[in-house]
């Protein structure tokens, strides 16, 4: 196999670093390339099984920790815990992400609120809730409705910062 001209190590190729008793497939390959040409990097060490079949069949290592871009240098740490009550191990990732202070929460002066601003605000939107239909409408109708609060209360309440 070539590999791709890239900045990933030479062990990337995830099937060149199999052992020589491990079964691939021609699929495997395909996925392989593709996320090779697509500049993916896996952070898994093939050798490490993730999946233990309770049937008694062979572990292998199907649960994949996949980066690509900057992520991929932002990874610090991947743990492999084999100790749950499933039959997959869980994989852990730690990210080195930068840390930003906490935005600031908006102040309000609540006491000097203009209700009657606000409750004008509300009725303008003229928001028809009588035809709500599924699941779909209703969230819809939730996410319009919590908008249209925060407008109005941005138009009748002062903020204080």
């Amino acid at each position: 196999m070539t590999r791709p001209s890239s900045s990933h190590p030479p062990h990337y190729r995830p099937t060149d670093r199999l052992p020589p008793s491990v079964r691939t497939s021609p699929a495997s390959h395909t996925i392989a390339n593709w996320l090779t040409e697509n500049n993916f990097h896996l952070h898994n060490e093939i050798a490490n099984p993730t999946h233990h079949p309770r049937n008694g069949g062979q572990p292998s290592t199907i649960d994949l920790c996949l980066s690509r871009g900057r992520t991929t240098q932002l990874v610090i740490t991947l743990a492999i815990d084999h100790d749950t009550t499933s039959d997959h191990s869980s994989l852990t990732a730690t990210l080195a992400l930068p840390s930003n202070a906490a935005p600031q929460k908006a102040q309000r002066c609540w006491r000097k609120a203009d209700w009657g601003s606000f409750a004008s605000h509300i009725q303008a939107a003229r928001m028809d809730l009588s035809n709500l239909q599924g699941t779909n409408n209703t969230l819809r109708a939730v996410t319009n409705i919590t908008h249209l609060i925060q407008e109005a209360t941005n138009h009748a309440v002062t903020n204080l910062a």
